[in-house]
């Protein structure tokens, strides 16, 4: 049902949060509006993290990271 409305989910600690990417692309935070129970709602901070040597580096571990794409535009000019 999520794929079929463009949505995803993220879990963080006990809790769950919905999601639509457009509503969150360059924003520094977001608001949550809670919609089950009467907890408040509450806004997230959405971290920035830079990958380095200090989150894997170790004697018997390895990371690789290929090129990822999101988007790829194409254009091309007909000639006969």
């Amino acid at each position: 049902m999520l794929q079929y409305l463009n949505l995803h989910i993220v879990q963080m600690g006990e809790a769950f949060y919905i999601f639509n990417w457009a509503s969150i692309k360059g924003d520094s935070s977001i608001y949550w509006k809670r919609i089950i129970g009467n907890a408040h709602s509450k806004t997230i901070t959405i971290p920035t993290i830079t990958v380095d040597a200090d989150h894997y580096k170790a004697d018997d571990t390895n990371i690789s990271i290929s090129d990822v794409y999101n988007k790829i535009v194409v254009q091309c000019d007909l000639e006969e």
